[in-house]
């Protein structure tokens, strides 16, 4: 006769790696809704654990160890259609940008409005990812609540296509729309011997696409050093539209060379030092 080990479960080290497992999933999500610096980079580290505590459900529920409840999921469901509608309006909004920047809607300050003028090319039929999201879970869920195995299957196949397929379609697009019209300004400015920074927000994308190379021990090229200085070479920088006003009227020496998709593009050259500063 064959002979059979059962398995070990819940065992100490068990029960403490999953203890940990929960507290690096909520101290990641805490401490990014605290920030205000949103970078895809902080929640990241989330991806850990949600893959091992998706992996500890999906084998409990398989052994029979756990049930999924109606009301979980209905919250399935509810999350899949809001991801879903996303997308959705997401697609109908961009291939009639117009109809948007005509609504005289609050959150729509001037950088937005320009930045939704970029051309940005899209063939019309992206929100079918988003009917086929609610229809795939739709049938993943009805097979979840028969306990047939292959609604998890279902949806987790849903959503791995779902998610590559929107990161496919939609990053290349929201990034002509955010900034890639900047990023072009900076790769035009890459090789030259010039100061490249931003006034107003926070960006690391002119380090990368200027190719900006580490100075002397000491070398200070900060906002506030550049505009105080005589400069050595000419220094340019990215306001966006919404602040354009407040920093020119802060920094009369700036040149604006052109405005576009949101952002307006300045120069203070080599040379001029300003006297009326205090």
């Amino acid at each position: 006769m064959k002979s059979y080990t059962k398995k070990s479960e819940n065992t100490e080290l068990q029960r403490l790696f999953k203890q940990w497992m929960y507290i690096m999933f909520w101290v990641v999500i805490i401490l990014f809704t605290i920030v205000k610096t949103k970078i895809l980079h902080y929640s990241s580290l989330t991806y850990i654990p949600l893959t091992f505590l998706a992996a500890w459900v999906w084998e409990k529920w398989i052994d029979r160890k756990i049930e999924i409840s109606g009301w979980q999921v209905v919250l399935i469901l509810i999350v899949a259609v809001i991801h879903a509608g996303l997308v959705i309006a997401l697609s109908l909004i961009a291939t009639h940008p117009e109809w948007l920047v005509a609504k005289d809607f609050a959150f729509l300050d001037s950088f937005a409005r320009g930045a939704l003028k970029a051309g940005v090319h899209w063939s019309g039929y992206e929100w079918l990812i988003g009917l086929f999201m609610i229809l795939g879970v739709g049938i993943a869920a009805i097979q979840i609540q028969r306990r047939n195995p292959t609604g998890m299957v279902v949806l987790h196949l849903v959503t791995l296509l779902f998610v590559a397929a929107s990161i496919y379609l939609f990053t290349s697009r929201i990034e002509g729309y955010s900034q890639r019209t900047v990023i072009n300004f900076y790769k035009g400015l890459r090789g030259q011997d010039v100061y490249v920074n931003t006034l107003g927000f926070k960006s690391y994308a002119q380090l990368f696409y200027f190719d900006k190379q580490p100075g002397d021990e000491g070398f200070d090229d900060s906002v506030e050093r550049l505009m105080t200085i005589d400069l050595d070479r000419d220094a340019y920088f990215v306001i966006k539209m919404d602040k354009r006003e407040r920093y020119l009227e802060m920094y009369p020496e700036l040149e604006v060379l052109y405005e576009n998709n949101g952002f307006v593009f300045t120069v203070r050259r080599a040379g001029l030092k300003d006297d009326k500063r205090e």
